[in-house]
């Protein structure tokens, strides 16, 4: 692969290969509004600052307050930013499904929205789980299927997960086995 001299390697060798899922805004036959396909791609680090910056920006746009008790006006906002960057157009992964987050807003009700934001979460828990909350079971049949070299296993994880539940299991210091003595 060449890589243009403005262009990193990591992005070069990262672009358009993260993982996706497809996804589905379902009918609602009392809104006349039909089914609607798209794909989930998880959100990075920088894309979910910039969601967080976004809702800031259209709150005070608008003189909302951030906080009011009882409500998390931010926290709202950054669920439809947020949904905004993860759900894409299938023809075009690099592209979003909205033409913008108000395209979002216009067209889903909130109980939509909350209902794919679960959805959203159920992918980002799928691609990032938390293996420090597995039970003893669960760990040993990790530990099992890592020792068979069951790929199907690995696949579920990202490799930094794993690599860091190896490293951490049972409390044992662990090195790389690529690392150099």
């Amino acid at each position: 692969m060449a890589v243009k001299e403005t262009e990193s390697r990591l992005r070069a060798m990262r672009a358009g290969k993260r993982y996706t899922r497809p996804g589905q805004i379902p009918a609602n036959e009392a809104l006349g509004a039909a089914a609607v396909d798209f794909l989930w791609r998880v959100v990075t680090e920088n894309e979910r600052a910039e969601a967080v910056q976004a809702a800031h920006e259209y709150l005070e746009q608008r003189r909302i307050p951030v906080v009011v008790p009882g409500q998390s006006y931010l926290e709202d906002e950054t669920s439809w930013q947020i949904l905004w960057r993860a759900m894409r157009d299938p023809e075009r992964p690099e592209k979003p499904l909205a033409r913008d987050v108000d395209e979002l807003r216009e067209f889903l009700s909130f109980e939509e929205r909350d209902m794919l934001i679960t959805g959203y979460m159920d992918l980002e828990e799928f691609v990032n789980p938390d293996l420090h909350g597995l039970s003893s079971d669960e760990r040993d049949a990790l530990v099992a299927a890592l020792k068979k070299n069951d790929t199907r296993t690995g696949l579920s994880f990202g490799s930094a997960l794993l690599w860091n539940f190896l490293r951490t299991m049972d409390g044992q210091p662990w090195s790389s086995p690529t690392a150099r003595s």
